[in-house]
């Protein structure tokens, strides 16, 4: 299958307390309110790679096959139980803006053949991704606290590269 992407879906979410307060949907030029989530954004068994920016500058790059919210909930959740401890981003108070690429990458299973292909191309993709910021700004995403690496080919790294040229 080859990959291919959407358009990115723009949040503004408000943080405090280790948590998101609100959610706002960039749509038709502006930021609306919404009380969560939504689809594309939530769908499970569908890869996405995110990007958080905080004062407009990115902060982190991930992927995920989870709905934002699941994601999101665990890493914000997570305090160190078996080695997790989150996203080094969780204590910022305020706004920071997430922008999602939704693929038509999914799977059936999680650690199927399918969802490990898949996995290992969307680790490069991001890995791809944070090189680009490193590479232009001499420094890793501030709030980066993992990365994986995997060589890709070249389609995976022009993926790479428009969506860091559209961040």
């Amino acid at each position: 299958m080859k990959l291919k992407f959407s358009d990115p879906v723009k949040y503004r979410i408000t943080l405090a307390d280790i948590s998101i307060k609100s959610h706002e949907l960039y749509r038709d030029g502006k930021f609306v309110d919404v009380n969560s989530f939504l689809k594309p954004v939530t769908e499970n068994l569908t890869f996405k790679v995110y990007i958080v920016k905080h004062n407009k500058k990115i902060i982190y790059v991930g992927i995920t096959s989870q709905g934002m919210g699941t994601r999101f909930g665990q890493g914000f959740r997570a305090d160190g139980e078996n080695g997790y401890y989150g996203y080094h981003w969780k204590k910022i108070k305020g706004e920071v803006e997430i922008l999602i690429w939704c693929s038509n990458f999914k799977y059936k299973k999680r650690f199927d053949d399918t969802h490990k292909e898949q996995s290992k191309i969307m680790e490069g993709i991001e890995g791809e991704i944070v090189y680009q910021f490193r590479k232009e700004n001499k420094q890793w995403p501030a709030k980066q606290n993992e990365i994986h690496f995997h060589n890709v080919d070249k389609e995976y790294k022009d993926h790479a590269k428009m969506i860091y040229d559209n961040s």
